[in-house]
């Protein structure tokens, strides 16, 4: 989006077509246990801040960048999900092409 400055309006929009990005790196991951997620009311939302919060801690742990790690977040198996339990599956990753060690 092209904004006008002071206002911010929008002026102009424009599609991006960007090939996507991928790379071979090095991660680590919490398997979250279903007896943790059951009380919680948003659980994506809940899973997704502790993501961002172990990202922001990285630099305090190990020394690196904070852009150095990277997260995400995701249902570790379609295949076990089930109505009443879900399972999830939280990475850190190095955000470098062949891993810098950070994340292991």
């Amino acid at each position: 989006r092209k904004r006008k400055r002071g206002t911010g309006a929008v002026i102009e929009r424009r599609s991006l077509s960007l090939p996507p990005v991928a790379f071979d790196t090095a991660a680590a991951w919490i398997d979250l246990p279903p007896r943790i997620l059951r009380p919680l009311s948003n659980t994506f939302a809940w899973i997704h801040a502790t993501e961002h919060a172990l990202v922001a801690y990285a630099p305090l742990c190990v020394v690196c960048e904070p852009g150095d790690v990277c997260g995400a977040t995701c249902a570790s198996s379609p295949a076990e999900q089930s109505a009443a339990i879900e399972r999830w599956r939280m990475f850190l990753y190095d955000n470098t092409e062949g891993g810098s060690g950070v994340s292991a």
